[in-house]
């Protein structure tokens, strides 16, 4: 029985995928640069960064362990432009931050859940995003943290419960 579970686990761990495999091999379509469709109910580790494009992501239902790091990062600025819709994901275990768009980047989050990172979702200098039926729940400093004056947030019906300094944060820390 012991060999079984030993077996198990060892294979579980040689079948992971991360985030950048996935957005690596990612093609275009429907007008994005990267298309990503997981397979459901599925984990896959770690984080993504995005400089440049139009990126879509649709989870369906699966999760991304961050596993300790920095998350999903968006940045664009006057030379190059960069989108982040993103849906039915559950995003954890983020050392600074869930989804953290940055500079003039902007996108749609939606149907997604932000448990147990730093702050679940941030948003910096100009982005802008549309946030839509999502969850924040038990992270560690906030479930969404707008940092500076300038950020846009469209949200509609989303819910925050037990994140730890506050379910949101305007400016912060300041």
């Amino acid at each position: 029985m012991k060999n079984l579970i030993i077996y198990i686990v060892a294979t579980s761990l040689a079948l992971s995928i991360t985030l950048q495999e996935a957005y690596n091999e990612a093609v275009s379509g429907n007008g994005y640069d990267k298309y990503v469709i997981l397979e459901p109910n599925q984990i896959y580790d770690g984080g993504l960064y995005m400089f440049e494009g139009d990126t879509y992501i649709n989870c369906q239902g699966s999760t991304i362990n961050l596993n300790g790091g920095a998350g999903i990062s968006i940045f664009a600025d006057d030379y190059y432009n960069a989108t982040l819709d993103i849906e039915y994901c559950s995003v954890y275990n983020g050392e600074t931050y869930g989804i953290n768009y940055t500079g003039s980047s902007s996108g749609n989050v939606s149907n997604c859940n932000f448990i147990s990172n730093d702050i679940g979702l941030v948003l910096m200098d100009y982005s802008e995003v549309n946030l839509k039926n999502s969850n924040f729940m038990d992270n560690h400093t906030y479930g969404l943290g707008i940092i500076s004056e300038e950020p846009v947030l469209h949200a509609t019906y989303s819910n925050f419960w037990d994140n730890q300094e506050g379910d949101c944060a305007e400016n912060c820390p300041g």
